[in-house]
C-alpha cells in the first residue's frame, strides 16, 4: 500500500466510488490492527468503508484456558465464515453459545453483542462482513 493511503480506513466508499477506484486487495495493502484491550486479537480488513466491512479475525490457541476475543457490538448486520475452526460464538447479553464447524457461518443481527472463543489447540480463522449502512 503506498504511503498516502495510510490512515484513509475506512475509505469513504462515495469518493471511492466516484473516481471508480477498483483496487487489488493483496496481503501487502490490508490493514492489520490489533482488536481489544483485555482480550486482544489480531484483526485484518480487507475492505472498510461506510457501506462495508470484511476482512479476517486470527484467534491464537494456547496460554491458561480458553483463547477468546473482545465482547464487540456494532451497527449493520453481520455474518461470520469459519474458514479455520471450530469456533464458539457467546452471546453475553443472552447466555447463548453457537458451535460453528469449519466451512460453517454463522449471521448475527445488528446490534447483538457477541464473542469469539477458541477452545482449540490450533488458531482459528474467522472471515467476516458486516454492512453498517445496508
Amino acid at each position: 500500500m503506498s504511503a498516502d493511503r495510510i490512515g484513509k480506513w475506512p475509505a469513504n466508499s462515495s469518493e471511492a466510488r466516484k473516481n471508480r477506484e477498483f483496487v487489488k486487495v493483496s496481503r501487502e495493502n490490508m490493514l492489520r490492527t490489533i482488536h481489544g484491550e483485555n482480550h486482544p486479537v489480531p484483526i485484518t480488513f480487507f475492505v472498510s468503508n461506510d457501506l462495508v466491512h470484511m476482512g479476517e479475525i486470527m484467534i491464537p490457541s494456547g496460554g491458561e484456558g480458553s483463547r477468546a476475543s473482545e465482547p464487540d457490538c456494532h451497527k449493520g448486520d453481520a455474518v461470520f465464515y469459519v474458514e479455520a475452526g471450530p469456533v464458539t460464538f457467546f452471546l453475553p447479553d443472552t447466555f447463548d453459545t453457537f458451535l460453528v464447524e469449519e466451512g460453517e457461518a454463522m449471521y448475527i443481527p445488528e446490534g447483538t453483542r457477541y464473542q469469539c472463543i477458541n477452545y482449540n489447540d490450533k488458531p482459528i480463522k474467522v472471515i467476516f462482513s458486516i454492512a453498517p449502512e445496508i
